[in-house]
C-alpha cells in the first residue's frame, strides 16, 4: 500500500504548488492555518527558521534507492533517542532536485530528528522554476540523474549534493570558497583530467558552459580574472576587500559591497552551471542575472560598478 509523507517548504515563493506526479511518486498541495499578522524583521526571521508542511508525498509500495546518496544510510533519531538506520531511497533525490529548483530546503517531516536536517528554511539558491515549470524541470533532471552514462560522468550527481551543501553556508565567504571547490570538480568531471591552475579552471568552464558569450582575451588559461584573484584572497588571506599584489588596480579599489555582487554573481553562476548539466537553462529565466553575466563574461566586470 502506498504511504502519505509530509514534506516541509515545498513552494514557489509563498505560493503552493501544483499536483504532480513523477516516476510512481505523487506531490500535491497541503493547507496551513493562516494567522493575520502585522510582518516584522521578527516575523521574517522566525519563518525562515519555521520548518512548514506545505505537501505531501505519495510515494509506491517499493522505492529505488538514491542514485544521488548511493550506498548511503541515513541515521533517524526518534523523540526518545531510539536510533534507526536506514539506506538512502529515490525520493530524497527528487527532494534535493527540488531544493536546488525553488531554492528551499525541501525535505521530510520525519527526518526532523535528524542531524543532517536543515537549520533553516530556505537557501542560498535562486528560485529558478515557477509553479508551471516545476514538474517539467524535475522531469528532465530525473531523466538525466537515471542515464548511466550521466552518473559516470557526474559520479552519480555528487555535485548536486555539494551545490546544496554549500548553499546552506550561512557564512558568505565560505560559501563562496566551497562552491570554488564545486567549480574544480566540475573541472575534472567535464575535462576528465585535475588542475591545479584555478585561472585554466574558470576559463575553461566559462568557455563549456557559455562558449558563444565568453570573452577569450580577458578569461584565457594566462590571465588573471577577478573570481581567482578573490579565491587567492581568500583562501590565503581570510579577508576583504582584495588587496593582492597580483590584483589590478580596479580590483583593489573594490569596496566590500562591490566584491559582495561579484561573489553572489558567482553563486548564481554555479548554480546556472549545476542545472546546465541537468538539461536546464536557467540563465534566461532571470533577466538580472542574465544582464549582470553577459557583462561579466564580455568584459570580467560587473556592469553595475564599472558603468
Amino acid at each position: 500500500m502506498a504511504r502519505k509523507l509530509k514534506i516541509c517548504n515545498l513552494r514557489i515563493g509563498q505560493s503552493f504548488i501544483k499536483p504532480f506526479s513523477i516516476e510512481g511518486y505523487h506531490f500535491e498541495p497541503t493547507s496551513i492555518p493562516k494567522k493575520q499578522s502585522v510582518i516584522t524583521h521578527k516575523t521574517i526571521a522566525r519563518d525562515q527558521r519555521r520548518h512548514q508542511v506545505t505537501a505531501t508525498g505519495i510515494i509506491p509500495q517499493k522505492q529505488s534507492n538514491s542514485i544521488l546518496y548511493s550506498g548511503g544510510e541515513i541515521r533517524i533519531e526518534s523523540f526518545g533517542g531510539v536510533v534507526r538506520r536506514r539506506k538512502r531511497k529515490f525520493i530524497e533525490d527528487l527532494l534535493l532536485i527540488l531544493s536546488i529548483l525553488t531554492g528551499n530546503n525541501v525535505c521530510l517531516h520525519s527526518h526532523r530528528y535528524n542531524r543532517e536536517f536543515p537549520v533553516i528554511t530556505e537557501n542560498h539558491l535562486d528560485c529558478v522554476s515557477s509553479l508551471d515549470l516545476l514538474s517539467s524541470d524535475l522531469l528532465k533532471a530525473v531523466n538525466k540523474v537515471k542515464d548511466r552514462q550521466w552518473q559516470r560522468e557526474f559520479h552519480n550527481g555528487f555535485h548536486l549534493r555539494m551545490l546544496f551543501n554549500n548553499a546552506n553556508i550561512l557564512n558568505l565567504e565560505g560559501r563562496f570558497l566551497s562552491n570554488m571547490v564545486l567549480w574544480e570538480l566540475l573541472y575534472v568531471m567535464i575535462k576528465m583530467k585535475e588542475s591545479f591552475n584555478h585561472r585554466e579552471i574558470v576559463a575553461e568552464l566559462l568557455s563549456h558552459f557559455w562558449p558563444n558569450l565568453r570573452n577569450s582575451n580577458i578569461f584565457s588559461r594566462g590571465s588573471y580574472s577577478l573570481l581567482t584573484i578573490l579565491r587567492n584572497q581568500l583562501a590565503h588571506s581570510g579577508k576583504l576587500p582584495i588587496d593582492r599584489e597580483r590584483a589590478d588596480p580596479w580590483m583593489t579599489q573594490l569596496s566590500f559591497e562591490a566584491v559582495k555582487e561579484y561573489i553572489l554573481l558567482f553563486n548564481q553562476m554555479t548554480q546556472a552551471m549545476v542545472l546546465q548539466t541537468l538539461s536546464i537553462d536557467a540563465t534566461s529565466r532571470n533577466a538580472a542575472f542574465q544582464i549582470a553575466l553577459m557583462a561579466f563574461l564580455r568584459t570580467g566586470q560587473v556592469a553595475y560598478f564599472h558603468s
